[in-house]
């Protein structure tokens, strides 16, 4: 071993560090995987569909409440309906991709850091930059799509990279594995995946005057093994449902982007608020760490990648910005590479984690504050499990501060170490407490109220809503009463059935209910009155009022 080369290992000690450093990681990551309900509608559908498709054996089309359900890939739903196979479906099942996904980001920094020519500190700073996020938590925290898509995008982004420095053969070897996170960032969330490596890199052909830009990522077995990976699901979901790449692609895909037809349209700065959450604890060192970034000699020989990564965090930023369709998870692709290009500009670990806390204590304190005031000005009392959820945050954040206090930090494991498990556990207690406060967030509550009076053969109406955590809690599905929403290309494809799986008007409901002889209804409570002057009549079940009122007819 050269001493170049022992000067990087790392040590026993350093080693040592990493593995318990990575073992509390874990552990407060996981902890409220159970602690709170299911979030309508995202966590509802991204649990449903799964259990939909582990419980009929269809592994090719998705279906949500019985219905073909195309909006999203088939990624996800595989491993989840896996995971169900093996471990049986249940709230802390149905996010343990999603959470894992997420949590895999942490270790992936480090390792692009790494290969950056970083140093093992940088490298483990940037990882927790990454976990004292508040939008990275609170994101990762929720069965979504966006993170297994953002693992995916970084893994190929990373592997990308580290191929610019390397041998011929290991960049052969990097490349593939680039385009195989690729094929899998476009199964979990589609051509997106495409569009923003695509764009990042010609930006910086651009920016770069770089004519062989596509040659860096080029490698023709990665290419060949992309479309072994992609094609075989989307020609068999085209081939069981004709019609299906013209909805996906043009629909979901190009009308999203275009237009305002999925109605989550926002101003050109929407994302700017989600973006200053995301740094808020690294405040004063965005500026610093980006200018540095951008100025620093190249990382890689013949390369600049850092620069690259400040590149790729402006387009994906603008793209979404531009975009007629924004959701604040949209965001996330952006927030591991920038925690890198952050950690870089801090030279103090202790004053910057002190720095770090602070903030980070300040907006839960307001968080807090603002939970338990919600809750008494809507109830008149606190709800005892959002004083336990608050109490979660608040003692994270004190046993945090007690230990700094106790003992002065004298390595970055020491001084980051409690603030980023005071954040995760922080900002995991004011998510539950989130969960608990009125209204009702997901119908667990409401299908352990109405349970014992469902039988087999119960039939189920849903009246104009369409609740997903409903299906996945009763799981069963549901006969839609004049709603359709995002279900409304399944219910074109399945027409008529018997019985029916749509009724469209409440005229055809009260006829069809009053022949009932065991039936349960969810109706959306503002429609009640207008069903009971149709003849509509029934025994008042449960409600979680503003959001279901149930009835049954038995």
């Amino acid at each position: 071993m050269t001493a170049d080369e022992a000067a990087r290992a790392p040590s026993s000690s350093s080693k040592q560090d990493a593995r318990i450093a990575w073992f509390f990681l874990a552990l407060a990551w996981f902890a409220t995987i159970g602690a709170y309900s299911l979030f309508d509608p995202d966590e509802g559908r991204y649990a449903e569909i799964p259990r939909e498709m582990w419980a009929s054996g269809d592994w090719i089309t998705p279906m949500l409440n019985g219905l073909p359900y195309f909006e999203k890939p088939i990624l996800q739903y595989w491993a989840t309906a896996a995971l169900y196979s093996v471990f049986g479906v249940s709230e802390v099942v149905s996010r343990l991709f999603a959470f894992a996904t997420a949590f895999a980001c942490l270790p992936l920094v480090y390792w692009l850091a790494r290969g950056l020519n970083q140093s093992r500190e940088i490298a483990w700073r940037a990882v927790f930059f990454l976990a004292v996020s508040p939008f990275f938590v609170l994101v990762g925290h929720i069965n979504l799509l966006d993170q297994a898509f953002t693992l995916f995008v970084l893994i190929a982004l990373t592997a990308f990279l580290h191929a610019q420095n390397t041998t011929p053969a290991r960049r052969g070897q990097l490349l593939v594995v680039a385009w195989v996170a690729l094929a899998a960032a476009v199964l979990s969330k589609g051509v997106a995946a495409f569009v923003l490596t695509g764009g990042a890199l010609l930006l910086h052909a651009l920016v770069h005057r770089d004519r062989v830009f596509l040659a860096r990522i080029w490698s023709l077995p990665g290419f060949l093994i992309f479309w072994v990976i992609v094609l075989p699901w989307f020609l068999l979901v085209e081939q069981r449902n004709p019609g299906f790449s013209e909805f996906f692609f043009l629909h979901e895909h190009f009308a999203r982007f275009f237009t305002k037809v999925h109605r989550r349209d926002g101003p050109l700065w929407y994302f700017v608020p989600i973006l200053l959450l995301a740094v808020l604890p690294m405040f004063g060192t965005w500026r610093e760490g980006l200018l540095r970034a951008w100025r620093e000699p190249h990382a890689t020989p013949g390369f600049p990648a850092l620069r690259f990564l400040v590149l790729w965090c402006a387009f994906v930023f603008v793209f979404f910005s531009v975009s007629q369709s924004k959701l604040p998870p949209y965001l996330l692709p952006v927030i591991p590479p920038l925690a890198l290009l952050l950690a870089r500009a801090v030279d103090d670990d202790a004053r910057a984690s002190r720095r770090a806390h602070l903030i980070q204590t300040t907006i839960i304190f307001f968080g807090v504050v603002a939970m338990l005031l919600f809750d008494r000005r809507r109830d008149g009392i606190v709800d005892p499990p959002v004083y336990w959820a608050c109490g979660v945050s608040v003692t994270a954040i004190v046993v945090a501060w007690a230990l700094r206090w106790w003992r002065q930090p004298t390595t970055q494991h020491a001084a980051w170490m409690p603030v980023a498990l005071a954040a995760m556990f922080a900002w995991q207690g004011l998510l539950a407490a989130y969960a608990i406060l009125p209204p009702e967030r997901s119908s667990r509550g409401l299908v352990t109220d109405v349970r014992a009076e469902i039988r087999p053969a119960t039939r189920l109406y849903s009246v104009r809503q369409y609740r997903h955590s409903l299906s996945f809690y009763l799981g069963r599905t549901l006969t839609l009463v004049d709603y359709k929403g995002e279900l409304e290309e399944g219910l074109r494809r399945v027409g008529e059935t018997t019985p029916p799986r749509y009724i469209d008007d409440l005229h055809s409901f009260v006829e069809a209910w009053n022949a009932e002889r065991d039936a349960v209804a969810f109706i959306e409570p503002e429609v009640l009155a207008e069903l009971q002057s149709l003849g509509f009549s029934g025994r008042r079940l449960a409600s979680d009022d503003p959001r279901s009122v149930v009835v049954a007819r038995r």
